[in-house]
């Protein structure tokens, strides 16, 4: 036998194994949205946990605040803190998370956790925003420059408040650097696994993702995009009245507006933005719509089952004759022999 000061015990196995690999400290709004907390913390527990004990095995978080006053969601349920940001240090954490909420009235982030935001960006902690924790970063100085994901509900909110940074608003959520941004709801889910796929692994990723019934599918591009992409096309334009005109477009693709209408919108004549669009994108702005709404209708075709009429009308076109016609232009082919021949490569591809 070997001596007992050199042997490892089963505990000393499982603690090694169990060590922290992911450690998260949550800053919580005032009235944050309780969804997208509890989609990204929950993905952080199932990811770690094992025999369904609910322990923080893998995946640590804490809850930190500048009181140890409970933080009520807007669902009215309160968080208790888990500690005081004087008791913690920015060493014992990977990510400081902030999660948004209601933006109305005077439900502002207290100045002592915005400076300890800012001062964890300093220490080089990636700084997270899900939900409106966006719109807190972005207030810290702490988005300028940086990509960032937006829901379409708050896009126009964000870009009259702040044109610094660059929004997205059909990506669930964006990586940019050391600034991470998700949309609310349970969008939060599909960044929280990214972060558990870089620090523990896929398998676990993909573990969480089915726990909480969410798909975690091959293609991880999908994840990160709401349906059609439009994005990679802005992605490098720096008017913010192109960007915005985008994000009106692709909201409206199944009624489209006249141009005057989305000039309008934007407070702006229809000269300033053809300018506008033939100096960032060498293109009308009703080519682009035009051209946006039959890429939409490529989309569609690969990756529904919808009929080409109904499809047309997703699209904004008056009939499948009309989407035939221009789909033609762009594709060479009409989209009844586009789909067939994509299912039949599909079928090969299985086979």
């Amino acid at each position: 036998m070997t001596d007992s000061g050199d042997m490892l015990t089963l505990n000393d196995v499982l603690v090694k194994d169990l060590e922290p690999k992911l450690r998260v400290a949550f800053v919580l709004s005032p009235f944050f949205s309780m969804l997208s907390f509890s989609a990204f913390v929950d993905i952080l527990r199932l990811a770690g946990d094992t025999a369904d004990r609910s322990q923080m095995n893998l995946c640590h978080w804490t809850v930190v605040a500048d009181t140890q006053d409970n933080i009520c969601a807007s669902s009215g349920i309160e968080i208790a803190p888990k500690k005081l940001i004087t008791e913690v240090s920015y060493d014992e954490f990977d990510y400081i998370v902030v999660v948004g909420g209601i933006l109305r009235g005077s439900y502002q982030l207290a100045p002592t956790l915005g400076k300890f935001i800012q001062g964890a960006a300093e220490h080089g902690l990636p700084i997270v925003g899900i939900c409106t924790g966006s719109f807190i970063m972005a207030g810290l100085g702490l988005l300028d420059g940086y990509r960032c994901s937006i829901h379409f509900q708050h896009f126009n909110e964000f870009t009259k408040k702040y044109s610094a940074p660059l929004p997205i608003s059909d990506q669930t959520y964006i990586i940019d650097g050391g600034r991470y941004t998700s949309i609310g709801g349970a969008a939060p889910a599909y960044l929280a696994a990214e972060l558990v796929k870089t620090h523990c692994g896929p398998l676990l990723a993909r573990k969480a993702l089915k726990l909480v019934i969410l798909d975690y599918g091959n293609d991880e591009k999908s994840k990160t995009h709401i349906g059609n992409q439009f994005a990679d096309i802005v992605l490098q334009v720096n008017d913010v009245r192109v960007r915005r005109a985008v994000v009106i477009m692709e909201k409206t693709i199944a009624e489209p507006l006249e141009i005057k209408e989305i000039a309008e919108q934007l407070n702006v004549t229809m000269r300033q933005l053809n300018k506008a669009f033939m100096d960032s994108l060498n293109v009308t702005p009703s080519d682009f719509y035009r051209d946006m709404r039959i890429r939409h209708a490529e989309w569609l075709l690969t990756n529904s089952s919808l009929s080409i009429t109904l499809i047309s009308q997703e699209c904004g076109f008056a009939d499948s004759a009309h989407l035939t016609r221009w789909f033609k232009r762009k594709y060479n082919e009409s989209p009844k022999h586009y789909r067939h021949r994509r299912e039949e490569a599909n079928h090969i591809q299985k086979d």
